[in-house]
């Protein structure tokens, strides 16, 4: 009971030693030594003075301003922190208001910078004097001449020890701090041979970028080590955050499985002996897959990611890519307004002419003149074109009939009644013909009936023969030569014998040499994921799923990548575009169709309309993210920049294989955003376009 006691209290009072340093009256404030007889003071500290390798130190500098030589200040007094080497340091935040000494009369203003700083090795580690320039006015006038001053602070020493031998426990891997442990699983659900994510995340006080990584072992999987991602808190006295050690678990047996309990040792150097953070079982369920046995632990070289066998021929380019599809969509809406036109000028399909011709075909003598006039301006009305004046042959006023839509019987009569009226119209004695005024009525008729029926059929079979046109346009492609489908055979049986690279390099040239061929592109991934290659592997994966959105097994992949996002509203929605534009395709065919028939803008017109315009603007957003014209991949890692250079200060760090969207390209340097809000610059020569090209 003592002997907990002693270590609860210097657990706490350890703690508070150094959270003092930040605390609402900062150490610096109340420890420094200063000179009542000077307006300015200059002071610096350490806490504590001996440390562990990978515990904090906190490094404070005051500095101390009257209120008099503040006022008669014109600029500020400039600081040049100490450069310490064979530590990490972390600048930690300024007290939220300022803290206040009195020494006798006098009293100062306590301007403080903190920082804390981690060894990484036993020794002695010396922290050099820090600097401070400021120039004093000699009078009170604003012509005074400002005259020059310099202070140095203290050189201080710490102790640096390693964590003690004695007591310590099996497993322990060198990390420092006060920590806490815990397992996630990226998919609770899984399948046997298909990969998911485990993440192992050590929270805690203490340099977190340093934390090592844990043992695993998954005894009814096969378990790959993956990426590192690091979160830092440096808003308090002590430096805190999260190490997130992520493991690809392919599964080997089906059911309901556990993960062990995974135990952490590390030392507390608050309490000064060493602890052990534990993580909780966890449990996953394995579902039946093909990739894998379910019964038995497969032998190590059957637990290899399955890769595509058969070269299918290229992916074709989407309908939005083609002109052709553009094209039909702007010749569709024509027929539609030009009847539409047509019904406005003309809104009578008889005209009173003919009524003229039905008086005149039932007197019993009619004027034949004025009857060849009604007969001739009753064509006119329905057929514009033969509106030519005196001397029109017969066969150029039957193929203008036959243009028309007329059939051919009709238009051989209509010109034999128009030939034998002009006959009659000009005869000497101006007989006529018995019946010829009413079969110059039914002739009339059968055009007013055949023209507009005719047309709208050869309209129709106009429209249909486009579209058909359209859609053979953006066909699939033929299948590449022979060279390719022996290159990725060669590829796929150095996979089988497991020599990976050589399997890579071959899938590699297929797919550089046909970029738009899936089975080349998730033969790349695949292969490069057995290699370690992570980045490479995720280029594969997107490449083809952006080629094949509906690809399952390029998608179960991805998830067991960094920063992939899966789902509608993820990097590749499951929709393919073709689907999408050949609903919006029959839409606006359907509307302008209507529109033709009814000859009026209706409201199922509308709708169709409304229906294609979403659907085409749905089909142009999906194209350009298949593209992925603005999407790269992470090479290596390295650490976001907040300006173009190498002198920028790194604000994020970036790992093999996560994705970003790319906002700005300067020069050399690409400003990159990541889906969890990291942004910055980093160098192109450290990326790789994910853009997949619309043809070879």
């Amino acid at each position: 009971m003592r002997r907990a006691l002693r270590l609860l209290c210097a657990s706490v009072f350890g703690i508070s030693a150094q959270v003092s340093a930040q605390g609402s009256v900062p150490s610096i404030a109340s420890s420094a030594r200063v000179d009542p007889s000077r307006e300015i003071n200059f002071a610096s500290g350490v806490w504590p003075a001996r440390v562990y390798v990978g515990q904090q130190i906190t490094y404070q500098i005051g500095i101390f301003l009257t209120d008099d030589l503040r006022a008669r200040l014109r600029s500020n007094p400039q600081f040049v922190p100490p450069d310490v080497r064979s530590v990490i340091a972390y600048d930690l935040p300024s007290p939220a208001r300022l803290g206040r000494r009195t020494e006798g009369p006098r009293a100062w203003d306590v301007h403080v910078f903190s920082r804390a700083l981690f060894p990484v090795a036993a020794g002695a580690v010396e922290i050099a004097p820090a600097r401070l320039t400021y120039q004093v006015p000699l009078s009170t006038s604003i012509f005074s001449r400002e005259e020059s001053h310099s202070s140095r602070s203290s050189v201080h020493r710490v102790a640096v020890q390693e964590p003690p031998a004695e007591g310590r426990p099996t497993g322990y891997n060198g990390a420092v701090g006060r920590l806490s442990v815990r397992a996630s699983a990226g998919a609770p659900d899984a399948r046997v041979g298909d990969p998911f994510v485990l993440t192992l995340t050590v929270s805690g006080v203490g340099n977190v970028g340093l934390f090592p990584r844990p043992a695993m072992t998954v005894p009814w999987g096969h378990a790959v080590a993956g990426p590192e991602r690091v979160s830092v808190d440096s808003t308090s006295a002590l430096i805190t955050g999260d190490k997130h050690f992520e493991w690809v678990v392919t599964p080997r047996v089906a059911g309901s499985q556990t993960l062990p309990e995974v135990r952490y040792p590390y030392f507390n150097p608050y309490t000064e002996r060493y602890e052990i953070a534990v993580a909780a079982p966890l449990g996953v369920r394995v579902q039946p897959g093909t990739l894998a046995a379910v019964d038995a632990p497969l032998p190590a070289e059957d637990t290899r990611l399955s890769v595509r066998r058969t070269l299918r021929p290229d992916i074709p380019a989407p309908i939005p890519a083609s002109p052709w599809f553009w094209a039909g969509l702007a010749v569709v809406p024509m027929p539609g307004l030009v009847r539409r036109f047509r019904r406005r000028s003309r809104p009578h399909r008889l005209v009173p002419a003919h009524d003229q011709l039905k008086a005149l075909a039932s007197a019993s003598v009619p004027d034949l003149q004025a009857l060849r006039r009604a007969t001739r301006a009753t064509l006119h009305s329905r057929v514009p074109k033969t509106r030519v004046p005196h001397g029109m042959e017969g066969p150029t006023l039957e193929r203008t009939l036959r243009r028309s839509g007329v059939s051919l019987s009709t238009a051989k009569e209509v010109r034999r009644v128009m030939t034998e009226l002009d006959e009659m119209a000009y005869a000497p004695g101006r007989s006529s013909a018995p019946g010829l005024a009413h079969r110059v009525l039914d002739a009339m008729q059968k055009v007013d009936e055949e023209a507009t029926e005719a047309w709208g059929t050869a309209s129709r079979a106009g429209g249909l023969a486009l579209l058909l046109l359209v859609v053979g346009g953006s066909g699939l492609r033929a299948a590449q030569g022979d060279e390719s489908a022996t290159i990725f055979a060669e590829g796929v049986a150095a996979y089988d014998a497991g020599d990976m690279a050589e399997a890579m390099e071959r899938f590699r040239a297929v797919g550089d040499s046909r970029q738009r061929s899936a089975d080349a592109w998730a033969n790349v991934g695949t292969s490069a994921w057995e290699a370690g290659d992570t980045a490479l592997a995720v280029e594969g994966w997107q490449r083809a799923l952006r080629l094949e959105p509906l690809a399952s097994d390029a998608r179960a992949r991805l998830k067991g990548t960094p920063s992939f996002r899966d789902g509608w509203l993820g990097d590749v929605a499951p929709v393919p575009v073709n689907a999408i534009a050949s609903l919006g395709l029959v839409a606006w065919v359907l509307g302008w169709g209507l529109l033709w028939y009814g000859g009026a803008m209706t409201r199922r017109v509308w709708w169709s309309l409304g229906v294609a315009a979403t659907a085409g603007l749905a089909a142009l957003v999906q194209s350009e993210q298949l593209r992925g014209a603005r999407e790269v991949v992470i090479q290596s890692r390295s650490s976001l920049r907040d300006i173009a250079a190498m002198s920028g200060r790194p604000v994020a760090t970036i790992l093999p294989g996560e994705t970003a969207h790319v906002e700005h390209a300067e020069g050399a340097w690409v400003r990159i955003r990541l889906d969890d809000g990291r942004t910055g610059w980093s160098e192109s020569q450290s990326l790789r376009s994910l853009e997949v090209p619309s043809a070879r």
